[in-house]
């Protein structure tokens, strides 16, 4: 379905340039630019700021051979450049510009979660090797933990509610609770600017405990997400996820 309407909007528009991302393209770089001529960039992995030297680098006519994390068709062959580091510092980003988009289309109803509800992320990756988590392996290429400042995640929480009206959030990050001083920050943030809307997040369970649970419930926690996979230890060894079992039917 993409690619009929990237294939559409090249025709209507054939100047305008066509770069896709995520984990399919980061996969199959080369299969795709060689079977879709529409398409002109791929970026691979993480790629805010390969987009950003790409756009650079086209307004100045610089070299593309040296973006990385870009693959593209130079002179009729296909060049797949070096990888791009994982962003280490999150807080160089902005939020994200959500003015273009139809927001209130967006909702995460588990449990219930009131709409319009809002996704956020307050961290990128996770330090556990579980081998069939998509994300860590594929975009971030690497089981690096990154957070945000605790007080930004919250002052864009502040500015979602007031500007959108937004009753509820949703935060995707890979692993919530996977620092708990940071789990322990936000919640301290929450309650300093007065945010007082329901939240849910995806969360590892034995890393969990009754003191985390009792102050982001405080903070105004209303469900989590925990991945158990399986409750067979030899399952759970397989996959390297290792989860303590008992711990996580406890919480």
């Amino acid at each position: 379905n993409d690619l009929n309407i990237l294939k559409d909007l090249k025709e209507r528009l054939p100047s305008c340039c066509i770069a896709l991302c995520g984990p399919h393209a980061s996969v199959f770089p080369v299969k795709i630019l060689q079977e879709y001529s529409f398409v002109d960039y791929i970026f691979l992995g993480e790629y805010e700021f390969t987009l950003l030297d790409l756009v650079r680098r086209l307004e100045s006519v610089g070299q593309l051979q040296a973006v990385p994390g870009l693959a593209f068709r130079l002179e009729g062959q296909i060049r797949v450049n070096k990888k791009r580091q994982a962003l280490v510092d999150l807080d160089k980003l902005p939020w994200p510009d959500r003015k273009s988009l139809p927001m209130y289309k967006y909702n995460d109803g588990f449990c219930g979660l009131p709409r319009p509800n809002v996704q956020m992320l307050t961290s990128r990756g996770c330090p556990f090797k579980c081998i069939f988590c998509l994300w860590p392996q594929v975009i971030y290429c690497q089981q690096r933990y990154r957070k945000r400042d605790p007080s930004d995640v919250a002052a864009e929480m502040q500015y979602l509610i007031k500007e959108y009206g937004f009753k509820a959030v949703y935060f995707d990050d890979d692993l919530f609770n996977a620092d708990r001083d940071h789990v322990f920050g936000l919640c301290r943030q929450m309650h300093k600017l007065g945010i007082k809307i329901p939240w849910a997040a995806m969360a590892r369970a034995d890393l969990m405990d009754r003191k985390m649970l009792e102050v982001m419930a405080g903070a105004g926690l209303y469900a989590l997400k925990y991945g158990i996979e399986s409750s067979d230890p030899k399952i759970q060894r397989f996959c390297r996820k290792n989860l303590d079992l008992k711990k996580s039917v406890e919480m």
